[in-house]
């Protein structure tokens, strides 16, 4: 997560299933506003919104009907914490919450 002049920039890297090392990174406008968005997999809209001072939230929905949604949130100067709730079009759902601390 970088500043930019529009809002922040949202880099996200992941190892595949297959090995592959994928980097995927987005402008968030952080005004609540769906934008195209379209990655392997997902073709569709990207919202994202400051909800207070020390959380953002992004909202990525697909045609297929599968969503995710980022909230990332300060919860002291030193964490913070990552959510990450992925939907699937069959209708399971994925929740992932990661801690960062720095040192």
């Amino acid at each position: 997560i970088e500043p930019h002049p529009r809002g922040e920039v949202f880099t996200l890297e992941r190892v595949e299933q297959d090995g592959r090392a994928t980097s995927d990174s987005t402008i968030l406008y952080l005004d609540g506003q769906p934008r195209h968005f379209e990655e392997p997999g997902c073709n569709g809209t990207q919202s994202s919104q400051q909800i207070d001072s020390q959380t953002v939230e992004v909202l990525r929905k697909c045609a297929s009907g599968a969503w995710t949604r980022f909230v990332r949130r300060w919860t002291t100067p030193r964490e913070l914490v990552l959510e990450v709730i992925v939907q699937q079009p069959d209708g399971r759902r994925f929740e992932r919450r990661l801690v960062l601390e720095r040192q």
